[in-house]
């Protein structure tokens, strides 16, 4: 039971951080399309839909755990791929940059 009560905890406190994922890219899409805002630097709509994307498949899997249809080694790994892609996109960080971190993290560089 107390197994039962964490998976809510977490999965309500991962569904409110992607909750607020979502906000940030729909926010920009919103500025750049219908308000007289001039922006120096625009991110392309492609990353926003990405991210925004990215947020709500981690809302998903946070309701796959609130109704405990997943395990919580599935969902912690999950959850943190999700965001550190997220991360990663927010940073400014190319694919090319991404692939070599990993590389060199397996030590394969």
């Amino acid at each position: 039971m107390k197994k039962n009560k964490i998976n809510k905890i977490l999965s309500l406190v991962a569904i409110c951080t992607n909750v607020l994922l979502v906000f940030k890219p729909l926010y920009l899409f919103y500025t750049y399309n219908f308000t007289c805002r001039m922006f120096l630097y625009r991110v392309p709509y492609w990353m926003l839909l990405s991210e925004a994307l990215l947020a709500l498949g981690g809302i998903y899997v946070s309701i796959l755990l609130y109704k405990n249809v997943i395990s919580i080694k599935f969902f912690s790994i999950a959850t943190l791929a999700l965001w550190f892609v997220v991360m990663f996109v927010y940073s400014g960080c190319s694919v090319e940059n991404l692939l070599s971190i990993i590389k060199h993290l397996l030590g394969m560089s």
